[in-house]
């Protein structure tokens, strides 16, 4: 697959390791020309993210879940996508990607709301 050797490749230049032997794969969403993207669904392996910032988006997806759950009716029918510490790995067209992303990591492990500003300024590098 082109865009994953070209990611790999880019992850040796930029001396970042590779991750995946880290990461069960649980679920593979496959790419699609209407979504423009693929995901994978990955739980770190020794229950440990292999970055700080997946460990805090995993937090901050656990929080947003609790929110969410407690302003609504509804009751948790299934176990939460985020309990078990997965993530999903997505890949695909920068518009969709970006598109659908609410908030960002900061280098000092803060979230930060991605606004439409910082989204156009994202998709115009």
């Amino acid at each position: 697959q082109p865009t994953e050797v070209a990611l790999l490749v880019g992850a040796v230049k930029a001396n970042v390791p590779d991750p995946r032997p880290l990461y069960h794969r649980l679920q593979e969403i496959p790419f699609s020309s209407e979504r423009k993207r693929m995901e994978v669904r990955a739980r770190p392996v020794s229950r440990e993210h292999s970055s700080p910032a997946f460990t805090h988006a995993v937090q901050e997806a656990r929080q947003q879940q609790r929110n969410y759950l407690r302003t609504t009716s509804q009751r948790r029918t299934s176990i939460d996508n985020f309990e078990d510490g997965s993530l999903y790995f997505v890949k695909g067209m920068p518009e969709s990607i970006v598109g659908g992303c609410r908030f960002y990591t900061t280098a000092n492990n803060t979230s930060e709301l991605l606004t439409e500003n910082d989204k156009t300024q994202i998709l115009s590098t």
